[in-house]
């Protein structure tokens, strides 16, 4: 199968579209003589589809990625008799989570001038905020894989920032971050395995754990973080 997805990678981006629509209308539930080997493999097949060809349609890319997700209700895997906690993973709110230059081409010229360079400073800003492409549907896919938590710096100096990230959270996150929002000016003495987040400030590149730096090269959007974690072993 893989050959016959690097041969579709480099034709037309429309057939690589095709072939991602048609992975996502197929993962329905599956016939009901299928046994659990038919139903893992077809899962796997998906999986190599979403990571060959994905880079090409981001939109497709992201709801055959749901797809996938869901489509594991439908696999048997035998129950342990023991619990194992899942994997912490903390993802960061500025411009990772919440796109922050939207915020700022909503203030008034003056406004823009009085906190010129200052503008996490300015009252309120947080509250105007959007959130950023495909972060709240990987928020979500993630959340169900990790034990996740958003770990944000609110500005020392600027008190409703404090206050409009708690209700930014609730209002475009909603019910699997409730009661997850941490905030701190030290994130390396949260303990956990992975942290999202787009600088080292703020003690976040002393983070015990694996520092994902979102926009580098490597993780420079969601689609690429979801690559990576979405694949990993998560306990």
């Amino acid at each position: 199968m893989q050959d016959s997805l690097n041969r579709i990678k480099a034709l037309q981006p429309e057939v690589l579209s095709v072939k991602l629509a048609d992975r996502i209308t197929n993962l329905q539930p599956p016939p009901s003589h299928w046994d659990n080997a038919k139903k893992i493999k077809y899962h796997k097949e998906a999986q190599l589809i979403y990571d060959t060809l994905g880079s090409g349609n981001e939109y497709l890319a992201m709801r055959l990625a749901t797809k996938i997700k869901e489509y594991e209700s439908y696999l048997n895997i035998a129950p342990s008799n023991t619990s194992i906690p899942k994997k912490i993973l903390y993802i960061d709110m500025d411009n990772v989570l919440v796109d922050f230059p939207s915020a700022i081409e909503k203030l008034d010229k003056k406004t823009k001038m009085d906190f010129k360079d200052n503008y996490d400073e300015v009252p309120g800003i947080f509250s105007l905020m959007l959130p950023m492409k495909d972060a709240v549907a990987s928020f979500n896919l993630l959340a169900d894989k990790y034990d996740t938590y958003i770990l944000s710096t609110a500005p020392w100096h600027n008190p409703s920032a404090w206050s409009d990230k708690r209700l930014w959270v609730q209002q475009h996150i909603g019910e699997k971050a409730h009661k997850r929002l941490i905030l701190s000016h030290h994130k390396n003495m949260n303990k956990g395995h992975y942290l999202i987040d787009d600088r080292k400030k703020n003690g976040a590149g002393d983070f015990e754990g694996e520092h994902i730096w979102f926009g580098s090269e490597k993780f420079k959007d969601w689609q690429n973080v979801l690559k990576y974690l979405l694949n990993k072993e998560t306990y």
